[in-house]
């Protein structure tokens, strides 16, 4: 555990945040409840997961957090994602983002400071962006001037 690499990042409050989501989530058919807090120009844009029938219509929650924080006017660059997970009998699953939810993540300003941390407030693993997706395809292999 590396906290020093979070900075002046309230890890403590974004923890608080990603939890609340649990309650919010729509797991109903795998009970996999995730919760998400992004941070970014000194805001936290929360996000849960949304399960769909059709499974592969299911928003994940670090999309959903992605999503309310585009939605806001994407405000700064974000600079770390919470992101916590519980099994359908309420246990800590410790869950890292899924290649999509890396792929739109790789997209964010900068992304490749982001850090990505997981599990409990008082014992949780940090990891940047790169790290979890190294030779990631984006804005710049489109010529373009986002992200």
């Amino acid at each position: 555990m590396d906290h020093k690499a979070l900075n002046d990042i309230p890890v403590e409050r974004l923890f608080a945040v990603a939890e609340s989501q649990l309650e919010c989530s729509r797991a109903p058919y795998s009970g996999f409840r995730v919760g998400a807090a992004l941070w970014s120009d000194g805001q936290i844009f929360p996000g849960c997961n949304v399960e769909n029938s059709s499974y592969g219509l299911t928003l994940c929650a670090e999309r959903s957090a992605v999503m309310h924080w585009a939605s806001a006017g994407s405000p700064g660059r974000p600079e770390a994602i919470v992101v916590v997970a519980r099994q359908p009998d309420g246990s800590v699953a410790t869950a890292m983002p899924c290649g999509a939810c890396r792929q739109v993540l790789s997209d964010l300003p900068d992304s490749r400071h982001l850090q990505v941390c997981t599990g409990t407030p008082s014992e949780f693993s940090i990891i940047s962006l790169a790290e979890l997706l190294p030779h990631a395809f984006g804005p710049e292999d489109l010529n373009s001037k986002e992200g």
